[in-house]
């Protein structure tokens, strides 16, 4: 029997024995009417309810286009590309509907609700800003001087770490909890012993 080409677009795979298209664009066309996969804005779109809730704090924004699909750690949505790598879903949508996020500034959500791809709810920041306004709302707000613990942020008791050297932590605080790993760990190994 005679092997022919799958008469996909670019496809060198063989076709079927009865069909002129290989499985993969036979289980394609059948499912979808085409042999092409959706762009990305038609698969952004199928796993977006736009008719999410409208925030509390902020009812001006309208209603958050939440991300049903797949989330990664902290609520965020992320999508694969068509060349098999995956993204952050707000990001991808504020791209679609707005353009290019502007170098060195991240996305604030100003519904403050991770699963949102809304892009007017998106707002571009800097890093710094980001945090304070998440601070901000949750009452935590960096211009503190001191620690949840009460311990000083001052020069001596204050590291820095994050990318870009944003976040405040508190050396006393570090150095407690370092303390209790050890003991937890030293009574954990004489009770093996």
């Amino acid at each position: 029997m005679q092997s022919t080409q799958c008469q996909a677009t670019d496809c060198d795979r063989p076709a079927r024995e009865r069909r002129r298209e290989c499985a993969m664009h036979s289980s394609r066309r059948l499912r979808r009417g085409s042999h092409s996969l959706p762009s990305l804005w038609e698969r952004l779109n199928s796993f977006t309810n736009q008719c999410g809730p409208t925030p509390l704090h902020r009812p001006d924004l309208g209603a958050c286009w939440i991300f049903t699909g797949a989330k990664v750690g902290g609520g965020y949505g992320i999508i694969a590309l068509g060349d098999g790598t995956m993204r952050v879903a707000h990001r991808v949508s504020y791209e679609l509907y707005v353009g290019p996020i502007p170098e060195g500034l991240v996305l604030d959500h100003l519904c403050v609700v991770p699963a949102c791809v809304n892009p007017g709810h998106l707002e571009p920041v800097t890093q710094r800003e980001n945090l304070r306004r998440r601070d901000a709302y949750h009452g935590m707000a960096t211009a503190l001087d001191a620690c949840k613990n009460g311990h000083p942020f001052d020069e001596k008791n204050t590291s820095y770490t994050g990318p870009n050297k944003e976040w405040r932590v508190c050396r006393t605080c570090k150095r407690e909890s370092r303390a209790q790993y050890v003991a937890r760990k030293r009574e954990q190994n004489e009770g093996t012993h």
